[in-house]
C-alpha cells in the first residue's frame, strides 16, 4: 500500500542544479498555461489534467512530440525515479509507453502568484485516457511530485482532511462551500523533496511569498495506476 502522503528529500544539489539547467535549455519547448490573466505558468510536456481533459486527440499529439525530448533530456531522471518508486511501492514500474511521460510544471516571479490561484482539487486526470485494456482501481492511483527548484522563500502545498469519496454526492459549488470552511493544512517542501500521495485528497499548491523576479517554482510532476501487479507511470 502506498502511504497517503509523504515527502522525502530525493534529489541532491547537484541533481537540483542540473535539473534546472536543462529545463532552462529546452525553454522553447516550454508550452504557455498562462491563460486569459497571461501570468507566466508553462509546462514542459504534455498534462494529461489539461491537454487530455481538453482535447484527447492533442494530448497524444504532444506526448509523441515532447516524450523524445524528455526522454534524451532526463534519462537518468526518470531512471531514478523508477528505481525509488519500485523501493516504495514494493512492485515493479514502469513508463507507459504511450502516455506522456512525467513533465514540469514551471512557474516565474510574480505578484499574481501571491494569492493561490491553482484549484483545490483532486487528481482523476487517469479517467480521461485511453489505457488500452490496462484496469485498474481508482484507490491504486498515485501522484507524485519533485521539487529542483522553489522560489526564495519556499513553496509548499495546502492539503484538506477531505477526500474525493467524501464530497462526491455535492456539487461544485457545495464543494467549494464545503472545504472553505475545512482548514486545510500546509506543507512546506525544499528543494529537492519528493512527495508522494493518493492524489484523491483535496490539494492546492501553496500561494508564493512575497515572489521576485527572479524566483522560480519549477516542479516534475507525474502520476501511475496499478495494474497487472505492475505501476505505470505518466503525466
Amino acid at each position: 500500500m502506498h502511504p497517503e502522503f509523504s515527502i522525502e528529500n530525493f534529489l541532491t544539489e547537484a541533481e537540483n542544479d542540473q535539473i534546472v539547467e536543462s529545463v532552462h535549455k529546452l525553454k522553447e519547448h516550454w508550452i504557455n498555461r498562462g491563460g486569459y490573466f497571461e501570468y507566466p505558468f508553462f509546462s514542459l510536456g504534455a498534462a494529461s489534467y489539461m491537454d487530455a481533459k481538453e482535447d484527447l486527440e492533442r494530448y497524444y499529439k504532444w506526448q509523441a512530440k515532447y516524450n523524445p525530448i524528455l526522454k534524451e533530456e532526463f534519462s537518468w531522471l526518470y531512471d531514478k525515479i523508477k528505481t525509488y518508486l519500485e523501493k516504495k511501492l514494493g512492485k515493479e514500474c514502469e513508463y507507459h509507453s504511450k502516455q506522456a511521460l512525467p513533465g514540469f510544471h514551471i512557474f516565474l516571479g510574480d505578484e499574481l502568484f501571491e494569492i493561490p490561484i491553482a484549484s483545490r482539487h483532486v487528481d482523476l486526470q487517469y479517467r480521461d485516457l485511453n489505457w488500452e485494456g490496462l484496469e485498474f482501481k481508482p484507490e491504486d492511483c498515485v501522484t507524485f511530485t519533485l521539487y529542483p527548484k522553489l522560489p526564495s522563500k519556499g513553496g509548499g502545498i495546502y492539503v484538506w482532511d477531505q477526500f474525493y469519496q467524501d464530497l462526491i454526492d455535492l456539487d461544485a459549488t457545495e464543494r467549494e462551500a464545503k472545504l472553505s470552511e475545512t482548514k486545510s493544512e500546509y506543507y512546506k517542501f525544499t528543494n529537492g523533496d519528493i512527495v508522494m500521495h493518493s492524489g484523491h485528497r483535496y490539494h492546492q499548491i501553496a500561494a508564493m511569498d512575497e515572489p521576485e523576479e527572479s524566483d522560480e517554482r519549477i516542479s516534475m510532476q507525474g502520476h501511475a495506476i496499478l495494474s497487472n501487479n505492475k505501476y505505470y507511470l505518466y503525466w
